[in-house]
């Protein structure tokens, strides 16, 4: 997915582990009902806290959305070792500030970009059922949907990579990191230089 299609001049790039307390403090600023559709249960401090700390970044690729230079929405797509087809789980939430810009869409996407490169075949993305949000963008991508106990599960089937879709990948993230190379090196607004 072309960098273009972030909305809102948004730069949405990989996250690394060192950057792990980003992705904590968005998840902690998701209200309770938030928390509940990203986690399918009432998940407290605590919990966000210690699943940021487990994630095996080995087996986890996690892309952020930054806006004005914070992260505002996340997705992470974790690889099932041992099914008989390569899946992976993939999970998104976008604060509910800056929700409507069709950020969870182009996260999804950029994670089966990745998953597809990766040489997964099967995208799964489990909400709950009144979780509209995550409906729709599984539709967008072409998801098949089906009902299990209140839960809904969402299967997208990917392509082999290409090369070209291996390019697509490495132009995106290059992008990304020399947008963020721009942003850190720019002037400061005047009124900015003045406070200071």
């Amino acid at each position: 997915m072309a960098e273009s299609q972030f909305p809102d001049g948004a730069v949405v790039r990989r996250l690394w582990p060192p950057e792990r307390p980003l992705l904590e403090a968005h998840l902690l600023r998701l209200d309770a009902c938030d928390r509940r559709m990203r986690f399918c249960a009432p998940t407290g401090d605590d919990a966000i806290r210690r699943y940021v700390h487990a994630i095996d970044w080995m087996n986890s690729d996690v892309v952020g959305c930054f806006l004005d230079g914070e992260l505002r929405g996340a997705a992470e797509l974790v690889r099932m070792p041992g099914a008989a087809v390569t899946t992976a789980e993939a999970s998104v939430s976008v604060e509910r500030a800056v929700r409507g810009r069709g950020l969870g869409t182009a996260l999804v996407g950029r994670l089966l970009l990745i998953a597809r490169n990766r040489v997964v075949r099967r995208v799964e993305m489990l909400c709950l059922a009144e979780n509209a949000m995550m409906r729709r963008i599984a539709r967008r991508h072409g998801g098949e949907i089906t009902h299990d106990n209140g839960q809904l599960a969402s299967r997208i089937a990917t392509p082999w990579p290409s090369l070209s879709s291996l390019l697509e990948e490495a132009t995106a993230e290059s992008t990304a990191l020399a947008r963020v190379g721009f942003d850190l090196t720019a002037p400061r607004p005047q009124a900015d230089a003045a406070e200071a």
